[in-house]
């Protein structure tokens, strides 16, 4: 997962995953290094000293991860078997 603040959003058009690692793929990233899931966010979380709070950011992209997994697993449930 790749978390972005951005300075400057663009009115035209969000940034979007796929533009993301077609750029990092010209600039020969290796492709485990890439991100699956891309999230664009406010501001990050800071501590007390100014510092990004890794510890809050994961705890974030845990609880997002684990409502799209509830969502997925409701949709799942909900389907009509056939």
């Amino acid at each position: 997962m790749a978390t972005l603040s951005i300075a400057e959003r663009s009115s035209s058009r969000p940034h979007a995953q796929p533009e993301l690692v077609a750029f990092l793929q010209v600039q020969q990233i290796a492709k485990f290094k890439l991100p699956e899931r891309l999230e664009v966010v406010e501001n990050f979380p800071l501590t007390n000293v100014g510092k990004v709070s890794k510890k809050d950011l994961r705890e974030d992209i845990a609880r997002k991860l684990g409502a799209d997994r509830a969502a997925a697993a409701s949709a799942t449930i909900l389907q009509p078997q056939v």
